[in-house]
């Protein structure tokens, strides 16, 4: 059930990005084709996930670094999964969802922006939990986008139902069986790369495919 007090565009926008970024390559945040791949998803995780950089330092020090001299479409599907993993909640404000697109991009910026897919509410406020574990939660984007991009290429989601109902697995999956070496969901790659403990990705994520 949609909260009366709910903002009913992060559901639409939800369904829109799976639409531009899962189903098909292109990019959500600009009007720019042949963006958001499989390539630029795993040169992701491969900077962000495998070789992150830990100890002192902002995230946004620490981002500049890791993706300094990263190709233009890997910078983009950063930016993708961070609008994403903000979107939603009540407790980001519009400037805050408007500006961190545009400092992932940075001179590297080549489109421009869409300036209709901020919603100045949510449905909720997710509590700090989603910002301290901030790199946890983006990582688990990243993952769930690589797991649905492979099932686009294999043929298994080819509308938007199927892949909100793998969506909804993945989300559960990771949820309740985190302790388990191997996931029949999803593969192994990625399953080893899930971070540890409970995300509020996967509640919000949840919501978002069946409110």
């Amino acid at each position: 059930m949609i909260p009366e007090w709910a903002d009913e565009k992060v559901y639409e926008l939800f369904k829109q990005f799976i639409q531009k970024c899962v189903l098909t390559d292109d990019s959500f945040l600009t009007d720019e084709k042949e963006a958001v791949t499989l390539t630029a998803i795993d040169d992701c995780i491969e900077r962000f996930i495998v070789k992150g950089i830990e100890g002192k330092g902002t995230f946004e020090d620490k981002i500049i670094k890791q993706f300094a001299d990263a190709y233009y479409n890997t910078k983009l599907t950063f930016a993708h999964v961070n609008w994403l993993w903000c979107m939603s909640p009540s407790d980001f404000g519009i400037n805050y969802k408007k500006t961190i697109a545009a400092w992932i991009l940075g001179d590297s910026k080549r489109g421009i922006i869409r300036d209709d897919i901020y919603p100045s509410g949510g449905f909720g406020d997710a509590g700090p939990a989603l910002k301290f574990r901030k790199h946890k939660e983006i990582s688990f984007l990243l993952l769930i986008m690589k797991q649905l991009k492979q099932n686009v290429h294999k043929g298994l989601i080819s509308n938007l139902q199927q892949a909100i109902e793998m969506v909804e697995k993945i989300c559960i999956e990771c949820r309740f069986n985190f302790e388990n070496e191997t996931s029949d969901i999803i593969d192994e790659n990625i399953w080893k790369l899930r971070p540890e403990g409970k995300l509020a990705m996967y509640n919000i994520l949840l919501h978002l495919c069946m409110p």
